[in-house]
C-alpha cells in the first residue's frame, strides 16, 4: 500500500498521463465493490446499471485492482501484481472447468448480494481469461524488443478488448435469454467495462515504443491491419446489432 501511494504520489508530480487515469478509474471501481462487501451496502449494487444484471463478485474485484496496479506500478511491483493476477484467473478458469468451489469466491461473504446467481461468488470464466490476456501482456511489455513478441503483446491487448466488449454488449442486448448456457459464463456490465478501460490503457503504455513504430516497409501492412481490424469491427457490431433487434423482437 505504502508503495502504490508514492507511485501515485510520483506520478502526480510529473504529470499524470491518460493510461494512469485510467488504471485510477478501475482501482476507484474495485475499491468501491470491496467496500460494498464488506459494509454490506445495498448501493453496491446500484453502481451498476439493470436488476438483471450479474454482480462483479469480490474476486473480480481484487483482480482489477491488481490490473490497475499493472499500470500505475513498475519493476518487481509490477510483476509481482500481476502474478498475482495470474494465479487469480487460473483459479477463477479451475473453478468453473471443475464446477467447484474455491476460497476466493467468498461465498458466504458474497452470496447476500449475489441475488439468483448459480454460484454466488464465482468468477466468470470470460473475465478470467480478460485477466490472464492483460497479465501476460504487462509480463511481456518490458521484454518486447522486436516486431515479432510486439504482435504477441497486440494481440492480447486485442483480447482483452475483446472480452470487455462481450460483457458490455451481452449486457445490452441480454445474451442469457438467447443461449442457454450463457447465464454460467455472463460477467458483469461494470466487469465489461473495467476490462475496456485496462486495455485502453495497455495499448496507449506500447503505441508509441519503437517497435510499434512505422518503416518504410511496413506502412502497407499497417493499412492492411486497419482496414481489416476495420472490417471485424463492423462485422461484429453488425452481428450483435442482429442478436439485439432479434431479441426486442
Amino acid at each position: 500500500a505504502r508503495r502504490l501511494g508514492s507511485s501515485l504520489l510520483n506520478m502526480g508530480e510529473r504529470g499524470w498521463k491518460t493510461p494512469q487515469w485510467l488504471a485510477l478509474a478501475v482501482l476507484t471501481v474495485g475499491g468501491l465493490v470491496w467496500v460494498g462487501y464488506f459494509t454490506h451496502s445495498p448501493w453496491m449494487e446500484r453502481l451498476q446499471p439493470g436488476r438483471a444484471n450479474a454482480n462483479m463478485t469480490p474476486a473480480t474485484a481484487a483482480g482489477f485492482i491488481l490490473g490497475a496496479c499493472g499500470l500505475l506500478l513498475a519493476g518487481r511491483w509490477r510483476s509481482v501484481a500481476m502474478v498475482g493476477m495470474v494465479a487469480l484467473s487460473i483459479a477463477g478458469l479451475y473453478g468453473n472447468i471443475a464446477n467447484t468451489g474455491l476460497v476466493i469466491d467468498l461465498p458466504s461473504w458474497s452470496a447476500w448480494a449475489q441475488g439468483d446467481a448459480p454460484h454466488p461468488g464465482r468468477m466468470s470464466p470470460v473475465t478470467a481469461l480478460g485477466f490472464l490476456f492483460f497479465a501476460m501482456a504487462v509480463l511481456l511489455l518490458p521484454h518486447t524488443r522486436t516486431m515479432r513478441r510486439g504482435k504477441l503483446v497486440s494481440w492480447l491487448t486485442g483480447l482483452v478488448v475483446a472480452t470487455g466488449l462481450t460483457g458490455v454488449l451481452g449486457f445490452f442486448i441480454r445474451l442469457e435469454l438467447i443461449f442457454a448456457q450463457y447465464e454460467l459464463a455472463r460477467m458483469a456490465f461494470l466487469s465489461g467495462l473495467c476490462l475496456l478501460l485496462l486495455g485502453e490503457g495497455l495499448w496507449l503504455q506500447w503505441k508509441g515504443l519503437r517497435w510499434n513504430r512505422s518503416i518504410e516497409g511496413e506502412r502497407g501492412r499497417r493499412i492492411m491491419g486497419a482496414a481489416a481490424f476495420t472490417l471485424v469491427g463492423v462485422v461484429v457490431a453488425a452481428g450483435f446489432g442482429s442478436l439485439w433487434v432479434l431479441q426486442r423482437l
